[in-house]
């Protein structure tokens, strides 16, 4: 939870156009999920990637990144890693060859087996976040568009982490974090999750928070109202700690880097509305001072994102 308040405060040395490296960079080694949640951008992109990112773009990303300043690494973005475990691995252990602080991801948990999970914090997983946004196995089908069956599998996983993680300590004494977050979509959502959680999720994490219904840049609005979700402006960080969304964090305090190699001012830019920069042609630190890049940090800086791509976000009023 501190990790996520830290990224979601913006310091005074990163408000400005070209602010310094960015404490944090996710890179999604992959864009292909298992799932179709209806409040996920995922499902807005055109064409859904189906394998993960050429690894010679992935290595010179990860080691331009730390060479660049950047101390936290996040192995995912939108898609699901744990599709490609063996680049899972291969970029958390680069990233800990590199010197990267912390290294972290965030899974559905659904094809996290302790075999896998195992591997990733063998190789150096710092934290290890599941995302659990449904209170029973019928709501999960609703939401994610898929069997019932892999509700249940992502508990025995859940379970499964905290000893594979017990394990890998008293053998290595290499420590990783497991931690949980829900998405509260309403408040009948969270009478609903309370004794879900208490059962089945928090006996197996060392942390739990809730986070407000992002509206993911924007596209899924439409979705999210038809399951009942209320989303809120922006990206505001976790409930017990939110920030105003505007200026929005991510447009200055973390890169996000997506399977196809593009730079993106948004943390839930599935379409390519907000990219800013094509890496496979310029090195991050160029994309990050980019003419684009600039323009849209000044729309934020001023508080006047009207006529931006951000807008339907930040200004997005239920």
């Amino acid at each position: 939870m501190e990790r996520v308040d830290r990224t979601a405060r913006i310091p005074p040395t990163h408000l400005r156009v070209d602010p310094p490296p960015p404490r944090s960079i996710k890179i999604e080694i992959t864009g292909v999920c298992n799932l179709r949640c209806g409040f996920c951008a995922l499902t807005k992109r055109p064409i859904q990637p189906t394998k993960p990112m050429e690894w010679g773009l992935l290595e010179r990303l990860i080691r331009e990144s730390r060479e660049f300043g950047i101390e936290e690494i996040g192995a995912f973005y939108i898609g699901e890693s744990f599709t490609a475990t063996d680049e899972l691995v291969a970029t958390v252990r680069l990233g800990k060859e590199v010197g990267y602080k912390n290294r972290f991801l965030t899974s559905n948990a659904t094809i996290s087996t302790p075999e896998r999970v195992r591997a990733a914090i063998e190789a150096g997983l710092t934290s290890l976040k599941w995302s659990v946004n449904n209170a029973n196995a019928k709501q999960f089908a609703e939401v994610t568009q898929r069997p019932e069956r892999l509700f249940y599998m992502a508990l025995e996983n859940i379970k499964a982490a905290l000893a594979v993680r017990d394990e890998v300590f008293r053998r290595t004494g290499h420590w990783c974090e497991l931690s949980a977050s829900s998405i509260r979509y309403n408040a009948e959502q969270m009478r609903l999750m309370q004794p879900f959680l208490e059962k089945h999720v928090l006996p197996f994490v060392d942390h739990h928070y809730k986070l407000p219904p992002y509206t993911m840049g924007g596209p899924p609005i439409d979705q999210e109202l038809q399951l009942g979700i209320i989303p809120t402006a922006g990206n505001q960080g976790r409930i017990g700690a939110l920030v105003d969304p505007i200026p929005c964090w991510a447009v200055f305090n973390e890169a996000h880097v997506t399977s196809s190699g593009m730079l993106t001012a948004c943390c839930f830019d599935a379409d390519g509305s907000w990219t800013m920069a094509d890496l496979k042609k310029v090195p991050l630190a160029t994309g990050w001072h980019s003419d684009v890049f600039k323009t849209l940090r000044l729309a934020h800086l001023k508080g006047d994102v009207r006529g931006t791509v951000c807008e339907r976000c930040a200004l997005y009023v239920g």
